[in-house]
C-alpha cells in the first residue's frame, strides 16, 4: 500500500477545483486527482475505478457549469458505495438541505465552507478526509492480517468449515474497501459456492417442513 493518500475531487467549476487543491492540508501526503466530470455516470464510475483511490469527494451540483453532466454528487456517491461500500465518501456542497434530502447518508454531506480552515481550529474537511483513510487503513491492515494467517495454516493442513467460511467473508469484505481487488484463489472460490449451496438446501429443508405442516 502506497504511502501517499490518493484522492479524488470531482467538480465542474474550475476555481472550485482550484480552490480544494489550495485548501487541502498536507497536500504533500496526498496523491490529489481534481477532475473534471465525466457526462455520464457510468463514464465517470469507470474512471474512478481505474484510479483505484482511497478517497473520493465531489462537488453536488455537477451541472450548474456543465449541463451536459446527467447526473450529480449524490448520484455518483451511491454508484460508488454499490460498488465499494466502505470506501469514504464526501459530497460538498453549498445547498446542504437540498443534498441531505437524497442522500442515502447524511454523513456524506459536507458544507463547502469546510475546506477552509477558521479560526476555531477546528478540523477543516481535508484533515477529517485523510483521519477516514487512516482508519479504513487500519480496519483494512486487520483484515488482510486475518486472511494472511488463514493463508499460512491452509499450507499446513486443510481449513476447519468454520474456518473457510471465515475466509470467505474475510475476503468479501475487503473487497469492500479497495478498488484493485486482490485475486481470490479457486479454493476460496469453491468455498463461497459451499457456503451458497449449504444456504440454498437449508432454505429447501424449511420449505419442504411448511409443505409438510400444511
Amino acid at each position: 500500500m502506497s504511502s501517499k493518500f490518493k484522492v479524488i475531487y470531482v467538480d465542474e467549476d474550475p476555481e472550485a477545483r482550484t480552490d480544494f487543491k489550495l485548501n487541502f492540508v498536507n497536500k504533500e501526503s496526498c496523491d490529489l486527482i481534481i477532475v473534471h466530470p465525466e457526462f455520464e455516470l457510468d463514464d465517470m464510475v469507470e474512471f474512478i475505478i481505474a484510479e483505484s483511490p482511497e478517497a473520493v469527494v465531489t462537488d453536488f451540483r455537477l451541472k450548474d457549469k456543465e449541463p451536459q453532466v446527467t447526473y450529480d454528487g449524490v448520484d455518483l456517491i451511491k454508484k460508488i458505495k454499490e460498488i465499494k461500500s466502505k470506501l469514504p465518501c464526501f459530497v460538498l456542497t453549498s445547498y446542504e438541505g437540498e443534498a441531505i434530502n437524497v442522500a442515502l447518508d447524511v454523513n456524506w454531506i459536507h458544507d463547502k465552507e469546510e475546506i477552509h480552515e477558521d479560526e476555531n481550529d477546528r478540523p477543516v474537511f481535508s484533515q477529517k478526509v485523510i483521519q477516514q483513510i487512516h482508519v479504513n487503513r487500519g480496519i483494512l491492515e486487520r483484515l488482510l492480517s486475518k486472511k494472511q494467517g488463514l493463508f499460512t495454516i491452509l499450507q499446513q493442513r486443510d481449513l476447519t468449515e468454520i474456518e473457510e467460511r471465515e475466509l470467505v467473508e474475510l475476503s468479501n469484505e475487503i473487497e469492500m474497501f479497495i478498488f484493485n481487488d486482490i485475486k481470490i484463489p479457486k479454493e476460496i472460490k469453491s468455498y463461497d459456492g459451499l457456503a451458497k449451496l449449504d444456504s440454498l438446501i437449508s432454505l429447501s429443508d424449511r420449505l419442504l417442513e411448511e409443505i409438510d405442516k400444511n
